[in-house]
């Protein structure tokens, strides 16, 4: 098959879950064929790590959204894409921004709309959105999911304003970790079609119309590593949301480990070794 950041014939890289991995000699990203049709997989998708909110994850969204006002001159209309059950929009609406959200989910929808925010259930490229509303968008975890991810990216471009501004996070395929783990790395999941390398990201935020700022990781998964270390098996499927979350608030509680997280994010920018890829990027002018 072909690589679905760049279009390059990729490469046979083995197989995980019954599907063939292809690895990219161009841009280095991760493709696998489809398993399921993406919207009858997401109709009821709600895991119980998206409904609450910990501090330290309620501080991080803060910081993105201040990211964003800064870069947009205050906040504005913010749209989510994959939107889940609403924790990002609900803190955005707390910062003053006007806000609504997209996303496969009808359950996750649901939730969202029990708190009154507003999320439209459908593909973004079918819900009839206006195009250049919004001042702001956020992909979080959701370009992986995608076979087609300068595709969506320019969806998502077309509903910005001029000069509008998108973050996005995706898993780092030329993390620390899955240099470490291999195939066994739990990104590397029956639910993620591309999963990209800094450079692939650039290159895809670019051929969907974005100018995108330095492409940067953050973050590693202490307790998949150490399962490598002492010889238990790795997970091969899922988020380890409750033991990321307790290391997350034991971060933001005790100062010396709050210096050593941002010491370690410090070098996993510089490096590009992080688990999650993070931009800020501008809609090009004239895109």
């Amino acid at each position: 098959m072909r690589c679905r950041a760049c279009g390059t014939p990729a490469r046979p890289a083995g197989r995980k879950d019954g599907l063939p991995l292809h690895l990219c000699p161009a841009c280095g990203s991760l493709s696998r064929p489809a398993a399921f049709d993406p919207p009858a997989r997401y109709e009821d998708y709600l895991p119980p790590a998206t409904l609450a909110l910990p501090p330290a994850t309620r501080d991080r969204y803060r910081e993105i959204l201040a990211g964003l006002a800064a870069r947009t001159g205050g906040p504005g209309r913010l749209l989510d894409v994959g939107a889940g059950a609403g924790l990002f929009l609900e803190t955005a609406r707390e910062e003053g921004w006007s806000v609504l959200g997209t996303e496969l989910s009808r359950a996750a929808a649901a939730r969202a709309g029990r708190r009154g925010l507003p999320v439209r259930v459908g593909n973004l490229a079918d819900l009839d959105l206006p195009r250049g509303a919004f001042d702001a968008a956020v992909s979080l975890e959701t370009v992986e999911h995608v076979p087609d991810p300068a595709g969506f990216l320019a969806g998502i471009r077309d509903l910005l304003r001029p000069r509008g501004i998108l973050f996005l996070t995706t898993p780092n395929y030329g993390s620390l970790s899955r240099r470490w783990l291999g195939r066994e790395w739990l990104a590397v999941s029956r639910d993620h079609l591309c999963l990209l390398t800094p450079r692939a990201l650039a290159g895809v935020l670019a051929a969907a119309g974005f100018r995108p700022e330095r492409v940067t990781t953050r973050t590693i998964l202490p307790p998949e590593l150490a399962k490598r270390f002492r010889g238990t098996p790795v997970r091969r499927q899922g988020f380890p949301a409750e033991e990321t979350a307790a290391l997350q608030e034991a971060a933001r509680s005790r100062t010396p480990l709050r210096w050593l997280k941002a010491l370690a994010n410090g070098f996993l920018a510089r490096t590009g070794l992080g688990d999650v890829l993070t931009v800020y990027a501008a809609r090009e002018a004239g895109r």
